[in-house]
């Protein structure tokens, strides 16, 4: 009698079991880590609401005041009032050391040379970056005679125009200037992405205005810049030029203007897999 008890026993104890795992395999479970589905786990570390966690370094204040990497206080002091509005900042860029100019810069961990306005850092992929062309003239009986002009270069498959002696504070996302970077559509084909960025590395005039990939550096000049980074941002700023130093470095106020879902590049299998740019 007790054998057929016990016997009982774990047979309804296995039908409940059974009927309990049928349940939950007919249920759309929840996504998410665990601790978020279990009662009673009220910790702070497993709260439902919780922030989650921001891709890239971390960020930097939109104006640093301490370290090499500050601006000058005359500048922080100009742009006071331009500061206080959102979506704005004051960077400052150093040299990267030419041939001709071996800059002495502190050591540091990240590039100082460029910097992310979506991800408030220089120590990241760049939107903006002070870099140096090379061009040199071949000499007779001699070695070849190079300049190494410092320019603004776009990050990733980005493009700026410089608009002239114009105030940020008179530009919006709205404004006819900034009609052709604000509809521009990255392409999602690798070839033609390619093909794009060398065809603005030359330099697009479109409606009068030169588009390039990089530009001379002017001092109280505006320019307008689409960044687009595939995996973490795409971006339209205007920023100025308020100072480029004896050294080499320059200041930058900016304004954020739009922000962009990133476009990623498709895997696609050409046929005749194109290797050359079309003709223009």
């Amino acid at each position: 009698m007790k054998i057929f008890a016990a016997a009982s026993f774990i047979l309804l104890t296995s039908f409940f079991t059974v009927n309990s795992v049928t349940k939950v395999v007919g249920q759309t479970l929840p996504s998410g880590e665990i601790q978020d589905h279990l009662p009673g786990l009220e910790d702070s570390r497993f709260n439902n609401n919780r922030t989650p966690p921001r891709l890239g370094p971390t960020p930097e204040p939109r104006v640093l005041k301490k370290g090499p990497l500050a601006p000058a206080l005359e500048d922080r002091t100009a742009y006071a009032d331009f500061l206080k509005e959102s979506g704005t900042g004051l960077v400052r860029l150093l040299p990267q050391p030419t041939p001709e100019q071996p800059t002495q810069r502190p050591k540091a961990s990240g590039g100082w040379e460029r910097y992310s306005f979506s991800l408030l850092s220089h120590n990241s992929v760049a939107d903006i970056a002070l870099t140096y062309e090379v061009i040199c003239q071949g000499v007779i009986g001699g070695p070849p005679l190079c300049q190494y002009p410092r320019k603004l270069s776009a990050g990733h498959n980005g493009r700026l125009t410089n608009l002239g002696d114009v105030s940020l504070d008179g530009i919006s996302v709205n404004d006819p200037r900034a009609a052709f970077l604000l509809a521009y559509v990255p392409p999602r084909e690798g070839p033609k992405a390619r093909c794009e960025w060398l065809e603005f590395h030359k330099g697009v005039t479109i409606n009068g205005q030169l588009y390039k990939t990089g530009l001379p550096i002017q001092v109280n000049s505006t320019y307008l810049l689409r960044a687009t980074d595939r995996r973490l941002s795409d971006v339209l700023v205007a920023f100025r030029v308020v100072r480029e130093d004896v050294d080499g470095s320059v200041t930058l106020a900016w304004k954020l203007l739009k922000e962009f879902k990133p476009t990623k590049i498709e895997n696609v299998l050409y046929v005749n897999n194109p290797d050359k740019c079309p003709a223009n």
